[in-house]
């Protein structure tokens, strides 16, 4: 390589002596030339490298959102099929729906997805088993709130109440019983809390008007002078069968001053809050699932790849 003297250069120009000052500026102009276009080829040659990255780098992120949503709809069938136990209240009666596990062998690229959930969501992961505690709290205090095994719960309210104004009504679960007995005295607990529930609403206080709640008399066929015994009715539905009249119209007015009874109200409320505490409670996971099966799953930037079917990551050449 020339190495130029540039005191040489500037003492020529200054002495006047032009041949040597030209003789130097064209071996100048040379070199640069050559080492211009040298600057040119490698840049190009870079400026190709990086086009091929980037083109990789799409290519793998469209790959990465396909994987995401092949995770996405594993988590779906796994998290559909998967009921956290729960319960609720319906037609008067408490019903408890316990905790049903999916097989997880069945689906397909399950494996693969707890993995993201262990690696990249850990806080997913580790709820998992304080939402299924959460759960078997809430559905505890839903019984409490209204079983009547319970002092003080909305069932345990409304048989307290009939025992101590009708006391000769029994408390059955099913029409036919009466009959069976011989008594015909007595009330359907789960029609009496159906209808006591519904017409508890602060929303709407006309939900159960008191004369829609009949007192119908049921005349024997071998004996068609007196009733043998009386009927209470709601919407054609027999909620009560007594052999006096007087029994019915007490009951029918205890169950008109239980639905603006201000405790049942509160109950009822504290019922649909902690109901609605259950859908909550997988609010976080439903979200994580709807995101992977979109395709939006967040890309890690850490420990990757986090599984064997994430497709390879590309890396810049230098």
């Amino acid at each position: 390589m020339i190495k130029y003297n540039w005191s040489s250069i500037a003492s020529y120009r200054r002495n006047g002596n032009f041949a040597g000052f030209r003789d130097y500026r064209w071996h100048l102009h040379r070199c640069l030339r050559k080492f211009s276009h040298f600057i040119l080829l490698e840049t190009a040659e870079e400026a190709g490298k990086r086009r091929a990255f980037f083109r990789a780098q799409e290519r793998w992120r469209d790959l990465y959102r396909e994987h995401s949503k092949e995770l996405g709809t594993a988590l779906y069938e796994w998290w559909k099929g998967e009921e956290l136990t729960h319960c609720e209240y319906v037609d008067g009666r408490f019903v408890p729906h316990p905790y049903v596990r999916t097989r997880p062998f069945k689906i397909r690229n399950l494996q693969f997805a707890t993995k993201h959930l262990e690696r990249s969501y850990p806080d997913v992961e580790r709820n998992l088993d304080q939402i299924e505690l959460r759960s078997y709290e809430l559905c505890d205090e839903i019984q409490r709130l209204m079983h009547s095994l319970y002092a003080g719960s909305f069932e345990y309210i409304i048989e307290d109440r009939i025992r101590a104004v009708c006391p000769s009504l029994k408390r059955v679960d099913d029409r036919q019983k009466l009959d069976d007995n011989g008594s015909k005295s007595g009330y359907i607990d789960h029609l009496m809390f159906k209808l006591i529930f519904k017409g508890v609403d602060e929303q709407d206080l006309n939900s159960v008007k008191s004369d829609e709640i009949q007192i119908h008399p049921i005349l024997d066929k071998s004996k068609k002078s007196n009733p043998t015994y009386y009927q209470l009715e709601y919407q054609k539905v027999c909620l009560a069968v007594a052999n006096q009249e007087h029994i019915l119209s007490m009951l029918k007015q205890t169950i008109m001053e239980l639905i603006s009874d201000n405790r049942l109200k509160e109950i009822k409320d504290k019922y649909y809050g902690t109901y609605n505490s259950q859908e909550v409670n997988m609010r976080d996971i439903k979200t994580l699932s709807d995101l992977w099966c979109a395709g939006n799953l967040e890309l890690p930037e850490e420990n990757y790849p986090v599984c064997d079917g994430c497709p390879p990551k590309p890396k810049e050449e230098r």
